[in-house]
């Protein structure tokens, strides 16, 4: 009788072998798997992509952040008391005291031109124009040129300037700086702005700012002669959120707009009351 198990081993044929549940790549219902593979290694690489965007999102957002805090703790002036409303408030002389230095000697003034609306509505532009006063017989030739920008100042003690409203952006915008130069029309150098502000003043100490026009860069002519030019200081502007309290203000009294003040021999230092009205 012949033994089944003599001959040789017999081994199933592995490419004809199709275990359930495990795809064969060699027939034609492995190719979904490996497209399926190929659309994870996608959806992998996006994933990637996205991480990094965010990543980097998150680095801008933290460098924000740390300047935002940065101007904060600057606003920040230690010895003040706890309530805003107890401190001190500035005058027009302690800022210009700030810019120009105390007993400053000033050969010409920035002056307005019209008035400045007060107070001024969020995010709305509004115009200003400044004129170029001389103290005394002082003079700036026709064609020199002057950069002016503005600035805005907290009405603290000591003032600090504002670049940037609560939510990081820019406080000022729009035309913040331009030349000044001579009019033929007014004969005198004129200079005009044309902004936007973007932050309320509530969101201030007092309540309100200082609005101030300046040399924006360092003047050639006025270095080489030692003139020395006065800024514009608006004092008690306020910046409120809609329009309609804007004009309640306005009927109310509350504030009114900004009017061009009479200029006065500077040319000696600066010697503005200490006991302005702080209620205009």
């Amino acid at each position: 009788m012949a033994n089944p198990f003599n001959g040789p081993p017999f081994f199933p044929n592995s490419m004809g072998c199709q275990f359930p549940g495990v795809p064969n790549p060699s027939q034609p219902n492995g190719s979904p798997n490996i497209f399926q593979g190929q659309k994870i290694m996608n959806a992998i690489m996006i994933q990637g992509k996205l991480m990094q965007q965010i990543a980097e999102q998150n680095e801008k957002l933290h460098n924000k952040l740390a300047d935002i805090r940065r101007e904060i703790e600057n606003l920040q002036v230690p010895g003040l008391p706890a309530d805003p409303q107890s401190g001190t408030v500035p005058s027009k002389q302690n800022l210009l005291d700030l810019l120009a230095g105390e007993d400053a000697k000033f050969d010409f003034s920035l002056e307005l031109s019209g008035s400045v609306p007060n107070p001024v509505c969020k995010g709305k532009y509004f115009s200003i124009k400044v004129l170029l006063e001389p103290f005394g017989e002082s003079k700036i030739p026709l064609e020199e040129r002057i950069q002016l920008g503005v600035a805005l100042y907290t009405a603290e003690n000591p003032p600090k300037l504002i670049n940037h409203n609560m939510s990081g952006g820019g406080m000022i915008k729009g035309h913040s700086t331009s030349w000044l130069t001579y009019d033929e029309s007014e004969r005198k150098h004129t200079a005009s702005f044309k902004i936007q502000l973007n932050e309320v003043t509530s969101h201030f100490r007092n309540g309100w700012v200082f609005l101030v026009i300046q040399p924006q860069t360092p003047c050639e002519f006025l270095e080489q002669t030692g003139l020395k030019l006065k800024p514009l200081i608006v004092k008690h502007l306020v910046i409120k959120a809609k329009e309609t309290t804007c004009k309640r203000w306005r009927e109310k009294g509350k504030v009114s707009n900004i009017l061009p003040e009479k200029t006065e021999d500077m040319s000696q230092g600066s010697n503005e009351s200490e006991q302005e009205s702080e209620g205009n």
